[in-house]
Order: structure tokens, then sequence, then C-alpha cells
């Protein structure tokens, strides 16, 4: 599964969640032809559609949900570790 967060030019953040198996390499790949194109698109994932302007997307995030679950056990840990030896 892969969260996309695409950020637009007004600092908006749009949250998307797809559960295509394809590597973030190849998926970064199919998003960045998005993004070379002038025409209004569409970008559809497992769980939604959304008609975007690819001249107001500033950039797009693209992360593997075991990746972001590992990075917040590890912040989890970090955090709980700093206060037992504060204690």
């Amino acid at each position: 599964m892969k969260i996309i967060k695409i950020f637009q030019e007004n600092n908006e953040t749009i949250e998307l969640i797809d559960n295509d198996e394809t590597n973030r390499t190849d998926y970064t790949t199919q998003l960045k032809n998005l993004l070379e194109s002038n025409d209004i698109m569409i970008l559809e994932t497992s769980s939604s559609s959304i008609i975007i302007r690819p001249h107001k997307i500033n950039s797009i995030l693209v992360i593997d949900d075991k990746e972001s679950i590992v990075e917040d056990s590890k912040d989890d840990l970090i955090e709980k570790s700093e206060d037992f030896i504060r204690g």
C-alpha cells in the first residue's frame, strides 16, 4: 500500500491511498509522466480518483505504507527512550 501526498502551489496537501503493489521507483515514474503533461489529468488510485492540473502541483511524495509504520515505530521508541532517560 502506498500513501501519496500531493503538494499544491497554494501549500495545501492532498493525501491519497493506493493498494498498488508496483515498486516505488516504477510508481513514481508513472506519476512523473503525469506531471510532465500540460493537460488536466485524472489520477486513479484503488481508493479514489482525482482530477488535477499538473502545473498547479509543486511535488508528489510517495510513501510505502510499511516504511511509514516502521518510521512511526522508531520515532515512538526514541520518544519513550528519551522519557526513560530523563526519568
